[in-house]
């Protein structure tokens, strides 16, 4: 079975093929093309327990925004309370654009609540 990364890098590449030689109108059907080539000669090598869903709000959203050439930034914007008991408040843009907020006793749980309030107002199931 091929690794994981191996994959990644071979559909890009195939999506990447597909793009130049279309051109950018008909990404979507170069997103088909792309995704039928994957699974005909990938698919037998894709591991079921990879082949599934992102885990974290953090990476629906980071995949969301992929696939429509945009990236979320992250900012903690306030950290609340004493050391021992610390709340840390994030922010997570698309661009200038704020798409959620969220807050949690640690960087990564508040980063990971803003980036579900952003699928949640954007629509996104995770």
């Amino acid at each position: 079975a091929l690794p994981a990364q191996k994959n990644v890098v071979l559909a890009n590449a195939a999506f990447g093929i597909q793009v130049l030689e279309r051109g950018q109108k008909e990404i979507e059907e170069c997103i088909d093309i792309a995704r039928e080539w994957v699974m005909r000669t990938l698919g037998p090598h894709i591991s079921r327990d990879i082949a599934t869903e992102p885990e974290s709000p953090k990476s629906s959203l980071q995949e969301y925004l992929q696939a429509r050439r945009r990236k979320p930034t992250y900012r903690i914007t306030d950290i609340i309370g004493p050391p021992h008991d610390r709340v840390f408040q994030a922010a997570v843009y698309c661009g200038d654009e704020l798409i959620g907020t969220g807050e949690g006793h640690s960087k990564k749980a508040a980063e990971a609540a803003a980036a579900q309030q952003a699928l949640e107002t954007l629509g996104v199931s995770k």
